[in-house]
């Protein structure tokens, strides 16, 4: 086992209810990651129980900033090497970090786990990447990549800027697709499990708005790597939008 740093960062926002069950989770990882830091974006202040005195700590920033300026402030005020995050509504194994711990080597920056989703208290296999990490892919599709599922080297989320705060909704794959373009490595951990909860709570994937935008943008920060095949993949995604959701 190493002793590399790992900072939790959890980005939240009007989701009290569901932050504590995700916290929950964190706290009971079989190796704790070395400090918590959640930041708020909602209109409330958080009321969170520390009871064991754990490594926490908690920022408000500016109302409804969103995810992505949410996430960056996070690793701002970071001291691990690495970032795992996790979303307000998200869950890890017990063993997560632990996993993570044992994975993490110098040849890669970037660590990618499996997604297992929970629906009506059951959960089933939901999404892995493993093997589909490359260009093509992302620009096409999501191949299994979420906020709550990646652990990202800190220097390298510095060195290209951050999330996207103009992609409200994919800026996980975002991310994941730049540093692919800056040559950073991979690593797929399809035996780690992050649960995405499917529940009936305010999500960013439901507002059809928000979608159209980033999808939009998406194409304006990737147009030049982009072929015919991948601007015709957008095209139909915010045509179908605005046609069948009439937006």
């Amino acid at each position: 086992m190493n002793n590399i740093k790992i900072s939790c960062v959890i980005p939240t926002c009007d989701r009290d209810n569901l932050l504590n069950e995700t916290l929950k989770s964190v706290f009971s990882q079989s190796s704790l990651p070395d400090e918590i830091i959640i930041v708020n974006n909602g209109k409330n202040d958080l009321k969170i129980s520390n009871d064991k005195n754990y490594n926490l700590r908690i920022y408000n920033i500016i109302q409804y900033a969103g995810v992505s300026q949410a996430l960056n402030f996070g690793v701002s005020m970071a001291i691990g090497e690495y970032i795992a995050f996790i979303e307000d509504d998200d869950l890890w194994s017990k063993d997560y970090i632990y996993n993570l711990r044992k994975s993490i080597n110098p040849k890669f920056t970037a660590y990618i786990s499996r997604i297992d989703k929970l629906q009506n208290n059951i959960v089933k296999p939901y999404k892995n990447a493993k093997n589909k990490i490359n260009v093509n892919n992302l620009l096409t599709y999501n191949p299994g990549i979420n906020i709550s599922n990646l652990c990202l080297l800190k220097k390298a989320i510095i060195k290209i800027g951050g999330f996207d705060p103009f992609i409200k909704v994919g800026a996980d794959r975002a991310m994941v697709l730049q540093l692919l373009l800056t040559d950073n490595n991979f690593l797929v951990l399809e035996d780690n499990q992050e649960i995405c909860r499917f529940h009936n709570n305010t999500r960013l994937s439901r507002n059809y708005y928000n979608l159209i935008k980033s999808h939009f943008y998406f194409y304006l920060k990737f147009r030049k790597i982009m072929k015919l095949k991948h601007k015709l993949v957008i095209i139909y995604k915010i045509l179908f939008l605005f046609i069948f959701r009439r937006i």
